[in-house]
């Protein structure tokens, strides 16, 4: 799965890969560098959301930037 986003202050479209994990209900995304480098936050190299909460026109954090969801392609 991957979930189109967009930088709210720069603009620019980043691409998440998002695993589902059904026995806990979470979406597991990991986002990459410009280099393709996956990025880490302090202890784990992916973020955790509840999947029935995943949809276009969400805003959250990632990292210290602000996203939102412009796409989920399953």
């Amino acid at each position: 799965m991957k979930i189109i986003a967009r930088d709210r202050n720069t603009g620019e479209l980043i691409e998440l890969d998002a695993e589902e994990d059904t026995s806990m209900g979470t979406l597991n995304y990991f986002y990459r560098d410009q280099e393709g480098n996956y990025l880490r936050s302090s202890k784990h190299p992916y973020g955790k959301m509840p999947r029935h909460s995943v949809m276009p026109n969400m805003r959250f954090a990632l990292g210290q930037r602000l996203i939102l969801i412009i796409e989920i392609i399953e």
